[in-house]
């Protein structure tokens, strides 16, 4: 059977969806949107992917002066077609909006944090 005609006969029920909820990898910043949104290209497995992303975890709206804090975790070029610095990322779940969950250990920790599946706000000061 040639793989057009296996694809014919694919259902819903023969296969999940696609995720990379839980895969690690390594990846590198292309843009910088704000304080919760960026857009990455990650190497998964052999491939490279690039996604918008938004940080997982993180409160949305944060005040710009968190931007400094990020720059420094995420690059290391003020010029991001110069940014050559690369990072460990776990990627969880797209959002509503389509945008990949990321976390970054070295950052996503470090900013006020907000489980909003959960309902619970991590930032208690």
């Amino acid at each position: 059977m040639d793989k057009y005609n296996k694809l014919r006969e694919l259902n819903d029920d023969d296969m999940g969806d696609f995720t990379l909820d839980g895969t690690k990898c390594i990846g590198k910043v292309v843009k910088i949107y704000d304080t919760k949104n960026i857009k990455m290209i990650l190497l998964v497995g052999e491939s490279a992917f690039k996604f918008n992303c938004y940080l997982y975890g993180v409160q949305e709206n944060l005040d710009d002066s968190y931007i400094s804090q990020i720059k420094k975790s995420l690059v290391d070029n003020e010029d991001l077609s110069q940014n050559y610095k690369l990072i460990e990322v776990e990627c969880k779940k797209f959002n509503k909006h389509g945008l990949l969950g990321v976390y970054i250990k070295e950052l996503n920790a470090e900013l006020p944090q907000n489980d909003i599946e959960e309902g619970v706000s991590w930032n208690i000061y």
